[in-house]
């Protein structure tokens, strides 16, 4: 594994067993992220953070190192922290049939279901489909807008952004949408379209933006799941 530095001046190399390729490269990003100050108005009136939540970072590498596809020859798992940004990215497209926004609604199949099963029995999954999701909160949660997942030529890169932004604000159409969730009996996304009237596909992508933005969550095991439901993240 190739780790760059902030500013890609220096590099490290991290070889070992697979634990220690999820351990070495946290321990690392803990090292290279400066704390920033917030100052919250409250007592203590500040509040050290790092630039990006060591809680999304190690779900990133967690999710990287058991979803690699490690028959690719010279295709390394790869981490870069930048001035305004860090980079997670590992070998290997989405398994087909799987999206990115499947991702963040909390779909989740293994490549190798060998390698999931000795992480989960460890304790470094806690639940199948929760990684990306938890991602998504802790970042909402620093005020940073949520990681981008992307598909590189050969590759799945997540990146987390530094800088503070808006991007999680909803639209007036997104806020109908969520005034109709709620925390216990939740919605399914034919319950939305009537209720606000739009159309299913409208509904589906509504939802689906929601999610992304880290205010909703979604119970269920895929998108066409019947029993699927949508619930207000607070």
């Amino acid at each position: 594994m190739r780790w760059p530095s902030r500013l890609e001046q220096e590099a490290w190399r991290f070889d070992g067993r697979l634990f220690e390729l999820v351990d070495q490269p946290l321990e690392y990003l803990d090292r290279a992220l400066d704390n920033t100050l917030v100052v919250t108005g409250q007592s203590p009136a500040h509040e050290a953070r790092r630039a990006v939540p060591m809680v999304a970072l190690r779900e990133a590498v967690i999710n990287a190192v058991v979803h690699a596809d490690y028959h690719q020859q010279g295709g390394p798992l790869r981490v870069a922290v930048y001035a305004d940004r860090v980079e997670v990215e590992n070998p290997g497209y989405l398994l087909p049939g799987l999206t990115v926004d499947d991702l963040f609604q909390g779909v989740s199949r293994l490549r190798n279901r060998v390698i999931g099963r000795i992480f989960a029995e460890r304790g470094y999954i806690e639940q199948w489909g929760s990684g990306v999701r938890r991602m998504a909160v802790a970042c909402r949660d620093a005020g940073l807008p949520l990681p981008v997942i992307e598909e590189r030529p050969g590759r799945v890169r997540v990146t987390f952004s530094m800088t503070p932004s808006d991007t999680s604000r909803l639209t007036p159409r997104e806020e109908q949408a969520m005034s109709q969730l709620t925390s216990e009996g939740g919605i399914s996304s034919a319950e939305l379209a009537k209720a606000i009237e739009v159309s299913d596909r409208t509904a589906r992508s509504l939802l689906a933006s929601l999610v992304r933005k880290g205010v909703a969550v979604v119970i269920g095991s895929a998108p066409n799941d019947p029993h699927r439901r949508f619930y207000s993240a607070k």
